[in-house]
């Protein structure tokens, strides 16, 4: 996890726990955004992999 603080944004690397691989990559805001009309917590994105 890696915490943007400038822009107010969590990533977030989600692994395998048995085998490490990356499975995905997930953004989400850590503040309320008006202007954008999203809230603290909501995922800004989601990417996911399958091997």
């Amino acid at each position: 996890m890696y915490e943007d603080r400038d822009a107010h944004l969590r990533h977030l690397l989600i692994l395998d726990p048995d085998t490490g691989a990356v499975l995905g990559l997930e953004q989400m805001f850590t503040r309320d955004q008006p202007r954008f009309a999203v809230r603290a917590g909501d995922v800004m994105s989601y990417s996911a992999w399958r091997r």
